[in-house]
């Protein structure tokens, strides 16, 4: 998706306001330095002072003032601040400008990093949602993984290389009448994404390796732990009483040691960012309910 340019110019205009802003608290208060923070605690440094400027933000200047100057200074920049309140009004809220589907993927990207993993993902013990993922391409749900997983066993069966069939690189002469009527589903559920044949190879193998794991709980539902070293190299932790902790590696011979430790670092976490997301209703209307992608810098 592209801004608009009435959208970029708008935020253009927010950013020279509030560069105006803190010039002026700069030269009002006779501040040493101006900035606008984000996030976290206020600031307790006796040298500071601060105004709150939105949900999660605040004005703070840096003044050499004593104590009887403080109060004042304070009301001043409160005054600055009000006095820029309208050409502020579009800035983000925190909630907005952290988005909890944003935070649960850039974590997942961190355990990814951590673990020497090639992908983290959440997912479930029954729905088809995949919550979070560190990858630009990975299924878009569990359906999708299974799917694609069923049509690998089925070409190996047949001694056909599904994964050149998928890139366009060979016919699927000889498909299992169940194959070829697969073939144009899983492509479909690819949804446009242009892979070559080894691009595939990694995507089967990944979608193997969760549809494994979606077996497993099915038919244990006390597991708590799951690794495969084979296929699909992967290690999986559960969390949250129904969510997994999912890593694909590139190599058999991964360190589970090392990865369950980043895994068992990051459940806390992950279960709070899990507990932010929007509910998903099964029920809500029968159609399949596809994760959007944020762009990510390439």
């Amino acid at each position: 998706m592209v801004a608009s340019p009435e959208r970029n110019g708008a935020r253009e205009g927010l950013v020279d306001n509030l560069f105006r802003l803190l010039e002026l608290v700069k030269n009002e208060l006779k501040a040493e330095d101006a900035r606008i923070e984000l996030g976290g605690k206020p600031p307790s440094d006796e040298r500071l002072i601060w105004v709150p400027l939105a949900e999660g933000q605040r004005v703070v200047a840096v003044v050499a003032v004593d104590d009887d100057e403080r109060e004042a200074s304070r009301l001043r920049l409160r005054e600055l601040v009000s006095a820029f309140q309208g050409s502020l009004s579009q800035l983000p809220t925190q909630r907005e400008m952290v988005k909890p589907q944003d935070a649960l993927d850039d974590a997942l990207e961190v355990l990814a990093h951590q673990a020497h993993a090639r992908l983290a993902l959440v997912i479930d013990d029954a729905s088809p949602m995949l919550w979070g993922t560190s990858g630009d391409r990975p299924p878009e749900d569990v359906e999708d993984a299974e799917h694609a997983a069923r049509g690998l066993r089925l070409a190996k069966e047949s001694n056909l290389d599904l994964a050149r069939i998928l890139a366009g690189e060979v016919p699927a002469e000889g498909a299992s009448p169940e194959l070829s009527r697969l073939l144009p589903e899983i492509l479909d559920r690819a949804q446009g994404t242009d892979r070559g044949t080894e691009a595939w190879r990694v995507a089967l193998s990944d979608f193997s390796g969760i549809a494994n794991l979606r077996e497993k709980t099915r038919t244990n539902t006390a597991l708590t732990r799951f690794s495969a070293h084979e296929g699909a190299p992967l290690l999986a932790r559960r969390f949250a009483n129904i969510y997994w902790m999912v890593l694909l590696f590139d190599k058999e011979n991964f360190s589970e040691l090392h990865a369950e430790a980043a895994m068992i670092h990051a459940s806390a976490w992950m279960t709070r960012l899990v507990s932010s997301l929007p509910p998903y209703d099964p029920n809500g209307g029968g159609g399949r309910i596809h994760k959007l992608r944020r762009l990510r810098p390439v």
